[in-house]
């Protein structure tokens, strides 16, 4: 992903700040990275909390999913971000417009919230 006025790399590179990955998710302008120890950072565009830092910013580097423990798998959709927990469970973040978290509501969340319905 490149910003306005900022490089692109054309070949892979190393994200800065980033060890002990077991999986990487990209969303349209987002990525997430699954941890070793079972946390997630995200990084790039948070136009609608993607990232679930709570921050409301577009940091270049990874940073921490607020709350977010024990995760087992990553997905990322369009503008939203989703996991499922090694207890079972499934929390997502992010756009909402169409009721895609399945919060039953239609309002964007900045943090993982769980998945109505589900244990």
């Amino acid at each position: 992903m490149c910003f306005s006025g900022e490089p692109c790399s054309t070949v892979p590179t190393s994200v800065d700040g980033l060890t002990d990955v077991s999986e990487i998710v990209s969303g349209y302008e987002h990525n997430c990275a699954l941890l070793d120890n079972q946390t997630v950072e995200c990084w790039g565009s948070d136009y609608y909390g993607q990232l679930g830092t709570a921050a409301d910013t577009n940091p270049l580097l990874p940073s921490p999913v607020v709350g977010l423990k024990d995760v087992d798998t990553m997905a990322a959709g369009f503008y939203h971000s989703y996991n499922l927990l090694t207890s079972g469970g499934a929390q997502c973040w992010g756009s909402n417009a169409n009721g895609q978290l399945g919060d039953e509501s239609t309002t964007n969340a900045s943090t993982p919230e769980a998945v109505s319905g589900l244990p």
